[in-house]
């Protein structure tokens, strides 16, 4: 993972914050919806607290309490050795984030938010305040050793977005791409492409790891989503107060992965040529996969191609 410094001054982030309000006018605050999850392990492992919640734009805050015993007496945590926040599917939408405080118990505990990083991980932005495993491990935000508390550890932070801020009549959609799926599940996919199209305009998603996102108006768009040496897709989308669920899981093919299990192999080269002899009937997408000169049609030529990229003969040419 890309790890890189996070703003440490909450007065810089809050003046950000507060250019950002003034330049959009009339523009409303949408909230983010995205679900936050501070994890924490003391320095044995011992004792684990997690706490989830939904955050927005502005001042936020978890809490971790630790776990009772058959008495009902939290446990202890004795030192820190993970403490993380990680917004899931948040890398596309938040800009930036400020660790404010930190509280044991009710007690303020020192920290230097210079230290404590950020990292994108699979389209989530992950918050590492301390990680006795991770890049915070040699010069720690605290005194991980020295802290304790026996209930409560409060996390207060600021997040700031560049997505937060958008007219009021838009609404934000996306989704994931994947690149087909196998016994092992979904392969994931990264460096794809994806813009909606309506009679006025073109909006191009923003795409981080396998996970896009874009603020639309109301109405209809065609959805494109292309990628080199995949056969790209074509949909139409409505898009009004819903996220459509066309876009929730979108698969794109290599050009002749005919049955989407991430390889160009045998079983391919079988459904393209029964397709070319017309003994069996692909769905669109598929004929669309199976096409790999691109002349509109699923033929001989085809399947010859495909057999030789099959044995290793050539390979597959296609932009």
């Amino acid at each position: 993972m890309k790890i890189k410094k996070l703003i440490a001054s909450a007065a810089a982030a809050a003046a950000a914050f507060a250019l950002g309000l003034g330049s959009m006018g009339a523009a409303a605050v949408i909230p983010f919806n995205l679900q936050a999850r501070a994890e924490l392990a003391d320095k044995d492992y011992n004792v684990q607290a997690y706490d989830t919640q939904y955050i927005n734009v502005g001042a936020n805050k978890l809490t971790l309490t630790t776990p009772v015993d058959k008495n009902g007496e939290h446990y202890t945590a004795s030192g820190v050795g993970r403490l993380v926040i990680v917004i899931e599917g948040g890398s596309g939408y938040v800009e930036s984030f400020t660790l404010d405080s930190v509280t044991a118990d009710g007690k303020a505990v020192e920290f230097d938010a210079n230290k404590v990083l950020t990292a994108e991980n699979d389209g989530d932005y992950v918050i590492e305040i301390y990680d006795a495993y991770g890049d915070t491990a040699k010069d720690p935000a605290f005194d991980v050793n020295s802290l304790t508390f026996k209930n409560k550890l409060e996390l207060g932070f600021t997040l700031t977005g560049e997505s937060a801020m958008r007219d009021e009549t838009e609404t934000r959609v996306g989704g994931k791409l994947y690149g087909g799926r196998n016994s092992s599940g979904r392969i994931s996919l990264s460096g794809a492409a994806v813009s909606f199209t309506n009679s006025t305009e073109t909006v191009n998603a923003t795409v981080t790891g396998n996970q896009f996102w874009a603020s639309l108006k109301k109405g209809d768009y065609i959805t494109q989503v292309t990628k080199k040496g995949y056969a790209p897709r074509m949909f139409k989308i409505t898009v009004d107060s819903a996220d459509p669920a066309a876009l929730e899981n979108i698969e794109l093919h290599l050009y002749g992965d005919i049955n989407g299990d991430g390889t160009v192999n045998t079983a391919d080269s079988m459904l393209a040529i029964a397709a070319a002899k017309k003994t069996l009937t692909l769905p669109d997408y598929d004929l669309t996969v199976a096409d790999v000169i691109k002349d509109g049609k699923v033929n001989t030529k085809d399947t010859l191609e495909l057999i030789a990229v099959v044995k290793k003969v050539k390979k597959l040419s296609i932009s």
